[in-house]
């Protein structure tokens, strides 16, 4: 959990943006250890700002969310205003 905090604060964003993202985690893995871990619930639809996922298991949406938001692995420059982009993946789609 601390690895993506730091990577979190290192990001060239607005400080509330960060702060933003920094506590969704915290909530998200709060979520995971507790809720789930430990009170063995089951949740599949988790809100992120202004849309609701829905996905099959907390796990998986957990370590998506860090590899989509936290690391940014799909991020890229581009000079178009609409570039292409095909998104081939057997997942949920949290990436698109």
């Amino acid at each position: 959990m601390l690895r993506p905090l730091y990577t979190i604060v290192k990001k060239n964003r607005p400080l509330l943006a960060r702060l933003s993202l920094a506590l969704t985690y915290v909530r998200y893995c709060m979520t995971l250890r507790v809720a789930i871990g430990l009170f063995k619930k089951t949740i599949n639809e988790e809100r992120f700002e202004q849309f609701r996922i829905v996905f099959p298991d907390y796990a998986t949406f957990l370590g998506l969310f860090e590899e989509i938001f936290i690391y940014e692995e799909y991020a890229f420059s581009t000079q178009k205003s609409d570039p292409v982009i095909l998104d081939c993946g057997s997942n949920f789609g949290l990436s698109v």
